[in-house]
């Protein structure tokens, strides 16, 4: 208040997913988008080309999350969404073998 100039700018986005989500929701909510995090590592930690492009998929949001908040961003929160998805839904169906038709 009172300023002028760049200081008088109030920031919207705080580039970073983790300072957006705790500004939101809390040390919770920030505990929580980690762990979100920490599970979608921990599904594609096989081995395989599946397993690899998951782990790409999740490393390049986490790393992305860094610098801007790619989850509330339109399009590549919605990138993250379909990649992981099709990856994860990929991985499940190798693991749980083909679908047997009655």
């Amino acid at each position: 208040m009172g300023q002028t100039g760049a200081r008088g700018e109030v920031a919207s986005n705080p580039h970073n997913q983790t300072f957006a989500v705790a500004i939101q929701l809390g040390l919770l909510g920030a505990a929580v988008l980690w762990a979100m995090w920490i599970a979608h590592f921990l599904l594609f930690r096989g081995a395989g080309l599946t397993a690899w492009i998951g782990l790409v998929i999740v490393t390049q949001n986490v790393v992305g999350s860094l610098f801007n908040s790619f989850l509330f961003d339109f399009t590549e929160g919605w990138i993250y969404v379909v990649g992981f998805g099709v990856a994860a839904g990929m991985l499940r169906r190798q693991l749980d073998g083909p679908v047997r038709k009655p």
